[in-house]
């Protein structure tokens, strides 16, 4: 009796097992941390890549919006010249709180696919998956990302997101800011 008892749980955990690794990696990573980490203190340095540019970004805060969402606020304008960010089921939402018209925009969706596109608001940009597993090698560590075009202005502009991490390369051509190092609290 208590060998098909093991026998049983075996096949259990087989079971089990194989069920999870239908999912890649970056899929887990998706489901378990979103885009963009959001917590206050975490911070994001990014270095240009020939050196001269060195920017740190700061979450130092959290806001209640009057339509009751709370929203984490940096210490500067971050990705596409917003502030203030947050995730509602796997997307990414962004404002600029400096500027009083800046009203919520769709940043980054959940569940993204090579060949998607999408608009955001204030900031005139159009967004298009070009990739969803780009390896990006930067100071901070190697990721696989998603890789996103601008199509909305005449040079290319890319980013490439890291799920759990947020943005780990932005640029045009040759002129790129990688990221550097980050710390997440």
């Amino acid at each position: 009796m208590p060998r098909r008892f093991f026998i049983f749980l075996w096949g259990i955990l087989a079971i089990f097992v194989c069920n999870s690794c239908d999912k890649s990696p970056m899929e887990q990573t998706k489901k378990a941390k979103g885009i963009l980490p959001l917590s206050i203190r975490n911070s994001w340095t990014f270095h240009s890549t020939d050196g001269i540019i060195q920017t740190t970004y700061r979450i130092t805060g959290k806001q209640k919006l009057s339509n009751g969402i709370d929203v984490f606020i940096f210490d500067k304008e971050f990705i596409f010249k917003k502030n203030a960010f947050y995730e509602s089921n796997g997307a990414l939402f962004g404002l600029n709180m400096s500027n009083p018209d800046s009203t919520l925009a769709f940043i980054f969706p959940d569940g993204v696919k090579v060949g998607d596109q999408w608009k955001i608001l204030n900031n005139e940009a159009l967004l298009k998956v070009e990739a969803v597993d780009d390896k990006v090698i930067t100071p901070a560590g190697t990721f696989t990302c998603v890789r996103t075009v601008d199509l909305a202005i005449s040079n290319k502009s890319y980013v490439w997101w890291a799920y759990g991490v947020g943005v780990v390369k932005v640029g045009t051509y040759n002129k790129f800011q990688q990221l550097f190092s980050y710390q997440f609290k």
